[in-house]
């Protein structure tokens, strides 16, 4: 497989530098690359966590991305508010948070984020397996022009299909 055809993704919890310095090499030996191009400090939920990992693990990530052992720094987490004001300090790559046709909320945070140039990246697109009909709640995301990447759980080959032809067109008038 062509290393550069494929993106990898991972996320760590670490908080201190030396923590996520050590996650970050597990990664890459686990990950079998040289290079992770997207790394994302998970779930930081406050300003009082994010004080934290400016001061320990966003150093080693910052490091590691001069080394270019990762290309991109995001973060997780599941506090709206917290994402909303820190994405105006420019820290952060990315941003991956609930979004899915129930939990709409984070249309806003989304287009937000897509106007500072910052990836968006959708968790529980189902709904954390609430939504039936997986079909009409990928192509809801898809047809969202702020929403950059999808990440729904699969179990099955058919869900897999599934999610591929969500991809492969608009909402028919039924849907």
């Amino acid at each position: 497989v062509d290393r550069s055809k494929l993106f990898i993704a991972t996320k760590s919890m670490a908080r201190s530098y030396e923590d996520m310095k050590n996650d970050i090499e597990i990664s890459l030996q686990n990950l079998q690359t040289s290079y992770i191009d997207l790394y994302q400090v998970h779930n930081l939920t406050s300003e009082k966590d994010l004080d934290i990992v400016l001061n320990g693990a966003y150093k080693a990530l910052r490091e590691a991305k001069k080394e270019g052992k990762i290309k991109y720094i995001g973060i997780t987490s599941h506090n709206y508010d917290f994402l909303w004001n820190i994405l105006d300090l420019d820290l952060f790559d990315s941003i991956q948070f609930p979004y899915n046709i129930v939990e709409n909320k984070s249309k806003d945070l989304f287009k937000k984020a897509h106007d500072l140039k910052v990836g968006t990246i959708c968790m529980k697109p189902l709904a954390g397996g609430a939504i039936d009909n997986g079909l009409i709640a990928i192509k809801y995301l898809l047809n969202d022009e702020n929403v950059d990447v999808i990440i729904p759980g699969v179990s099955s080959k058919v869900e897999i299909d599934n999610n591929i032809l969500a991809s492969k067109g608009e909402y028919s008038l039924e849907e």
